[in-house]
């Protein structure tokens, strides 16, 4: 089972804005941390709402010019916890 790759987009333009706001606020790097790390999970703990025995797998995908997210619903554990800046 997969995410929907909108939900996807959504998810990184919204971090990204976050991070934007939080440069822009001159927070500390522990700060941005901190916050990003919470919407993070906020927003796993979203997608797998509902889906009892499931995990979220996160995966940095860098192509040169071209990067993106891959995440997975699986059953079981997660396999790594990556997020992308």
């Amino acid at each position: 089972m997969t995410v929907a790759a909108k939900t996807v987009e959504k998810h990184v333009l919204h971090y990204r804005q976050l991070y934007e706001r939080l440069r822009m606020k001159k927070a500390t790097s522990i700060e941005m941390a901190s916050v990003l790390g919470q919407y993070v999970n906020r927003w796993q703990r979203w997608v797998t709402a509902g889906l009892q025995g499931f995990a979220i797998n996160l995966t940095l995908l860098c192509y040169g010019e071209r990067n993106g997210i891959s995440i997975v619903l699986t059953r079981g554990t997660p396999l790594s916890h990556n997020t992308a800046r």
